[in-house]
């Protein structure tokens, strides 16, 4: 990747889309690892608050669009 270019880019919106609930670190942990064991092309991560653990799937919300534009390239298609 080229570092020189990744300071200019803009930052992208990301959306923290809760997934799990834990009360123990070891289940919240499992339940990550089963995540990024099965979507292992989606991010995911876990924080500590208010006495839970939070399993969370990160989601930017611009690569969608971007998705869908790629999509609609690829079949001949456009987005209006």
């Amino acid at each position: 990747m080229n570092t020189a270019k990744l300071h200019q880019r803009a930052p992208k919106p990301l959306c923290v889309v809760p997934q799990h609930q834990h009360t123990s670190h070891e289940s919240a942990y499992a339940a990550l690892r089963a995540l990024v064991t099965a979507y292992p092309n989606v991010r995911f991560g876990m924080f500590y608050t208010s006495g839970v653990w939070l399993v969370f799937r990160v989601h930017e919300q611009d690569q969608q669009a971007l998705r869908e534009q790629q999509l609609l390239q690829a079949v001949g298609g456009c987005r209006v």
